[in-house]
């Protein structure tokens, strides 16, 4: 049950499986009641002592699981990383060879200047139209 809601946490068999460790879990009560007395006897201290016990072999074998799973993935990772090897030193140019700045500031204001003149043009047009 605690593997299934572990790694299938809708898994449709989970509630039929809790359903039936609560029926087992008050019928083992009904019966140590029975059989050892109430709740103060040493017999039921002791069924209690050894489920936790249990509980306890169960957690550590999950602890060990996942430790061996994060060693596993840890190594994954480390062979699949990608190493970076320098063949040549980097080095910076002596000069600039893009972008060109001031081709890109003359042309700017040349576009401009055209794009001036046809707008006044366009304007000019317009209001002698206008009259």
């Amino acid at each position: 049950l605690i593997q299934l809601q572990t790694f299938t946490k809708n898994n449709p068999q989970i509630p039929s499986l809790q359903l039936r460790v609560q029926n087992l879990r008050h019928e083992i009560e009904l019966e140590t009641s029975r059989v050892a007395g109430g709740d103060r006897s040493l017999a039921k201290k002791a069924a209690e002592y050894q489920r936790l016990a249990l509980d306890r072999e169960f957690a550590d074998k999950q602890l060990g699981s996942a430790l061996v799973s994060l060693e596993q993935a840890r190594n994954d990772a480390q062979r699949k990383q990608l190493y970076l090897e320098r063949i040549v030193q980097p080095s910076k140019p002596d000069m600039a060879m893009q972008p060109y700045r001031l081709r890109g500031i003359l042309t700017t204001f040349v576009m401009g200047m055209i794009a001036w003149g046809v707008l006044a043009i366009l304007l000019a047009g317009v209001r002698e139209h206008k009259d």
